[in-house]
């Protein structure tokens, strides 16, 4: 038996390991599907290595990949890069899923040679229509897999199906001037206010919902909260990496500020069969109770 190593392929320059959406969705969970495929194929690896994506999302790999029953490292960088095994960069559904070209500001920061190459990968990934059919297949097999085996040994203690997310302040490891690669984390950047208030208007319009932070909950309670949640309401943000396991027909509310880039995950929520509605804002902490929900609460 060989042993194996997964790489997040850092050659399209669109986001980090070390943010929860890029990590879930362009590293570990296309591993797990990986390693799944193994397991049914009887192709078992003796050892699997993955690069630390610092300490938060090396937390999430231990808790999701003790799972699968497999014997498996978390190296730091260098150790991860003189490890002999097989080498492998897993496929990125983030960036498949993003089905456009870079921003200005993402052009802007790479060099000329830097973008040939991104745009090449770019447009092999894009043109080959083939993947289409099998990274949903892929995204579909990673929701049911992951679901089946957490709710076998962790219960979810959700109150109410309809929740507004709650962003986590930046750990110190996210700072600026700490050992992060990436410098953008929570309420650091972006988050919602005005969020109880809004919660004790809906409930006089007979809409009941609770706020749920996930940044301060492990990820199997973060798995079963957005798997039983019937609304969830949030501005943009990486917490939105758990809309994949979200039940088709769910509905999604995301507060987006005008100035970022389209939503990703208007596109992932089409592969998901979840309702997408977005409302732009002026502003990156915006009252929430000072914007009207209702008509999209009412929309069937």
């Amino acid at each position: 038996m060989k042993d194996i190593k997964y790489k997040f392929d850092e050659r399209f320059h669109y986001g980090s390991s070390e943010n929860f959406f890029h990590f879930m969705w362009g590293y570990l969970l296309p591993a797990i599907v990986e390693i799944c495929k193994h397991q049914e194929n009887q192709r078992i690896f003796e050892h699997y290595y993955f690069h630390s994506c610092g300490p938060l999302m090396d937390q999430i790999s231990h808790n999701l990949l003790s799972l699968f029953h497999i014997n498996y490292l978390i190296l730091d960088k260098k150790t991860f890069k003189d490890q002999k095994a097989l080498f492998k960069r897993v496929p990125r559904w983030d960036v498949w899923a993003k089905k456009n070209k870079p921003t200005r500001k993402e052009k802007s920061s790479l060099s000329k040679i830097a973008n040939r190459i991104h745009y090449r990968l770019m447009r092999l990934l894009l043109l080959d229509t083939r993947k289409n059919s099998v990274y949903i297949q892929d995204i579909q097999q990673a929701r049911k897999e992951v679901i089946k085996k957490i709710r076998s040994t962790h219960k979810s203690d959700l109150t109410c199906k309809n929740i507004i997310l709650k962003r986590s302040e930046s750990p110190n490891y996210y700072k600026k001037g700490g050992p992060a690669e990436y410098h953008h984390f929570g309420t650091a950047i972006r988050s919602l206010s005005g969020i109880e208030k809004t919660i004790d208007n809906l409930k006089n319009h007979n809409f009941i919902f609770e706020s749920y932070e996930p940044g301060i909950h492990p990820i199997d309670h973060q798995i079963n909260s957005f798997a039983e949640a019937c609304t969830v309401i949030g501005i943009r943000g990486a917490e939105y990496a758990n809309m994949i396991w979200m039940q088709p027909g769910s509905k999604i509310i995301m507060i987006k500020p005008k100035e970022m880039p389209p939503s990703v995950q208007k596109e992932i929520a089409e592969i998901l069969q979840i309702r997408y509605f977005e409302i732009e804002t002026e502003e990156n902490y915006p009252d929430l109770s000072k914007i009207n929900l209702k008509p999209l609460l009412n929309y069937e």
